[in-house]
């Protein structure tokens, strides 16, 4: 039995923004810059770095898109620091750390950012993903979520394959690609949360 005391400083953010390895798929660069333009509106956020990637084999030995894994430093402690937070927004790139969602208080909002790829599994505005991982799980939990699609470096790739008369792999774009938006758009989608 793991007993988990209640930390003695409550994270005071309304905005958690997570931020992927640059050296894994999926990493938004602009996220880096959306606590600035938030601090200037009044809004309190942290950027949180998901992690510490590991390489697990080299890329001749194992093929695929799985070549890293993410460690999280004592996924616990961010329970508890979540849970007892005023974390209203978590904001980050499709993938694990969106699960930590389900500790946020309910009503309040995910914001996935995704890779071109799978457009049926993000539409544009809040709550309209039902089918979507993430989005059948806001729903579940009481919580708003609204997915943002790039079309970033997987997308410009697939569009010349395809042109080309190639065989593309949506998996392997969605996975690969990183995400381009810009800060200004994932800015605007947490004001949108918040007001």
């Amino acid at each position: 039995l793991v007993e988990v005391k209640r930390q003695a400083s409550v994270v005071e953010e309304e905005v958690l923004l997570v931020q992927r390895n640059p050296m894994l798929s999926r990493y938004a660069p602009a996220l880096d810059e959306v606590p600035e333009l938030l601090r200037g509106r009044g809004v309190r956020s942290r950027l949180l770095a998901d992690g510490t990637a590991a390489k697990l084999a080299s890329v001749g030995e194992r093929r695929g898109l799985q070549e890293w894994a993410v460690a999280a430093s004592d996924p616990i402690a961010h329970i508890v620091r979540l849970h007892t937070s005023r974390v209203h927004v978590l904001v980050g790139a499709h993938g694990g750390a969106l699960a930590f969602a389900a500790f946020l208080p309910p009503g309040a909002a995910l914001i996935e950012l995704s890779p071109t790829g799978w457009r049926q599994q993000c539409n544009v505005g809040w709550d309209r993903n039902p089918y979507s991982l993430y989005g059948s799980w806001c729903a579940s939990a009481g919580l708003r979520h609204k997915c943002l699609m790039d079309g970033g470096i997987g997308f410009m790739s697939t569009i010349r394959n395809l042109e080309a008369g190639r065989a593309i792999v949506v998996q392997e774009a969605f996975l690969q690609g990183n995400i381009s938006l810009s800060a200004t758009e994932i800015f605007d989608a947490v004001m949108d949360a918040i007001t």
